[in-house]
Formats: C-alpha cells, structure tokens, sequence
C-alpha cells in the first residue's frame, strides 16, 4: 500500500496516485471476490466503506475542544516534534495525556539509530 520512498498513495492497480485519502482507502478496502482468502467466510464488511458525515465530523472537532489538556499545554509538550507537532497535539489531546508526547516522532528516514 502506497510508495515507501516518497509517500505516494499507490492505489491497488499500481499505477494509479491518489490524491484524496478517501479515495485511496476506498481503493484498498478488502474485497470479498478479490481479497475472499483473507476471511473464512464471507467479508464482514460492507461493499462501501461508510464514511463520516461533516455533521460527525463536525462533533469529534467539537469533543476535543473539551478536552482536559488545552492545545496550549500540548504544543508546549510536543515542542520537540518539529513538523510533526500537530500530530503529537492531537495524540495528547485526545489521550488525556501528556506522556504520550515524551515518545517523540517516528523516524521514517529509514535509519534506525
């Protein structure tokens, strides 16, 4: 799934980009007549993936903003995630806590010291 090398979203037929994430997750979902031998029996899943309304969407935005750490306290714990802040911002939020920003961004540059 996808392109290590610079991220592209490489959708099942290998040549295809997407560009929405919608529509590359779309692409990849598993398929019953396709991806049948992942499953004992038949799919679970429906032949669509039924995505959030912008009405839930709306509401999850609306959730975080009562969480218990405020983004001021989280930017300041994700401080040393550089780019990846945001990301670190809304884990911590989310979670409730502060100690998941002491991880620190993963190192997708493929050295592993």
């Amino acid at each position: 799934m996808g392109r290590f090398q610079d991220g592209a979203l490489v959708g099942r037929d290998n040549v295809t980009i997407h560009t929405d994430h919608d529509e590359y997750g779309k692409d990849w979902q598993v398929q019953g007549a396709t991806d049948g031998f992942l499953f004992h029996g038949p799919s679970p899943y429906p032949k669509q993936c039924n995505l959030p309304s912008p009405k839930n969407k709306k509401i999850k935005l609306w959730r975080l903003e009562e969480s218990i750490i405020s983004k001021e306290e989280a930017m300041q714990a994700c401080a040393h995630w550089g780019s990846e802040i945001m990301d670190c911002v809304l884990d911590v939020r989310i979670s409730g806590d502060l100690v998941v920003a002491l991880n620190g961004p993963i190192n997708s540059s493929g050295d592993c010291s």
